[in-house]
């Protein structure tokens, strides 16, 4: 593990542009030595990392460790579809991919990522017990989700409004009520996220979006009805999108992944969020190797690396979400490590349930019933 001294000096390197050599201790699983430049790519969501420090930092402790050179191809997606659309293709994009719990299970499932050797992952004992036995899920079938992604970050979903726009919103009742929605037209938002928008209708109908039987063809229609009723007086927004929007107070309140919306609030006194009092769904997104990776040492590298308690407080810091790593938390800011919206108090946990991966067959009737009928509304 890293020292506040080390981390300082780092720190002070990084500020004038010099290569980053000062971690000691911590034995990440490099295997190459010499001056040969080697490169890693990562696709990772929009806005999901502190990229001006992590990288320059990963670059220079690996640098400093084997003596090579590391190019880092990072890009960034805007949904899930968009991740698995790049792993599924066939040939070789990129090494690492964040991946949710959904995208994960259908990426092992079709075999596009490898089954992970933990011991590579000197870091892995520093990972929470409660979400590493949450990843063992029982349905659709009984698999340890992290034999195949490692969690990098965890949320829920829930409200986020401008409080001094149109005071408290708690519950999605209030939310989604027709006369609330025309007053305020076009300035509410949903994530553009079809699983997400889903559970978030089946939560508003009363169903438990962990349950199969909220995924027939007739409870789908039910939530397609609700969302054709509301859609013309609502905005789908990205997660860059809505954090500008929100900020500029452009849009008044919607449903959002809690990191985004916490970095919003953070600029913007007028914002809140909560998880509403119907309920909301606890997620963990996690990193995945792909399984034509050119660079799977790497990729177990930057897994470790991205485990390391000062790391996982650099990201949790900037980016306004739970990592899974309690060893970080000393390094967190009380104002996030505090606020039970970012680490959701007992009485919060108890509205949260954990998002399931979805069948084949339940995400064509989410896709075929919900989805591309809602865009023609």
């Amino acid at each position: 593990m890293v020292s506040r001294r080390d981390f300082l000096k780092i720190g002070g390197a990084l500020a004038l542009g010099g290569i980053l050599g000062y971690f000691v201790g911590n034995q990440y699983p490099l295997t190459f030595k010499g001056s040969e430049k080697r490169q890693l790519r990562i696709y990772n969501w929009q806005a999901y990392i502190n990229k001006d420090v992590v990288l320059p930092l990963f670059k220079g402790l690996y640098y400093d460790k084997s003596g090579s050179i590391i190019d880092i191809v990072y890009d960034e997606f805007n949904n899930a579809d968009e991740a698995y659309a790049k792993l599924s293709i066939g040939g070789y994009l990129y090494d690492v991919y964040n991946l949710g719990i959904e995208v994960t299970y259908k990426a092992l499932k079709n075999k596009y990522v490898i089954e992970l050797v933990h011991n590579k992952i000197s870091n892995m004992k520093n990972i929470d017990k409660w979400i590493l036995e949450s990843l063992k899920i029982k349905y659709p079938e009984e698999i340890d989700l992290s034999r195949f992604g490692i969690p990098y970050m965890w949320g829920t979903t829930g409200v986020v409004y401008n409080k001094s726009k149109i005071g408290v919103v708690d519950s999605l009742r209030k939310l989604f009520d027709l006369e609330f929605l025309q007053r305020y037209s076009k300035r509410i938002f949903i994530i553009d996220d079809p699983v997400t928008a889903t559970m978030i209708g089946l939560i508003y109908l009363g169903r438990d979006f962990t349950d199969p039987r909220s995924y027939t063809v007739e409870s789908l229609s039910e939530v397609y009805e609700f969302f054709r009723k509301i859609v013309p007086h609502i905005v789908f927004l990205t997660t860059d999108q809505l954090i500008q929007e929100l900020v500029r107070e452009s849009v008044y309140a919607g449903v959002a992944w809690s990191g985004d919306a916490l970095q919003a609030v953070a600029q913007n006194e007028n914002l809140e969020y909560n998880v509403p009092i119907e309920g909301g769904d606890l997620w963990i997104d996690m990193w995945g190797i792909a399984s034509n990776a050119k660079n799977i040492d790497l990729g177990y590298t930057w897994i470790d690396f991205t485990l390391d308690p000062w790391v996982a407080a650099l990201n949790t810091t900037s980016i306004w979400y739970a990592n899974p790593v309690p060893l970080s938390n000393e390094y967190i800011p009380e104002k996030i490590l505090n606020n039970p919206a970012v680490y959701p108090d007992e009485d919060t946990r108890k509205r949260l349930k954990l998002f399931r991966p979805l069948t084949q067959e339940e995400s064509r009737r989410i896709s075929e019933i919900i989805w591309s009928r809602v865009a023609g509304v």
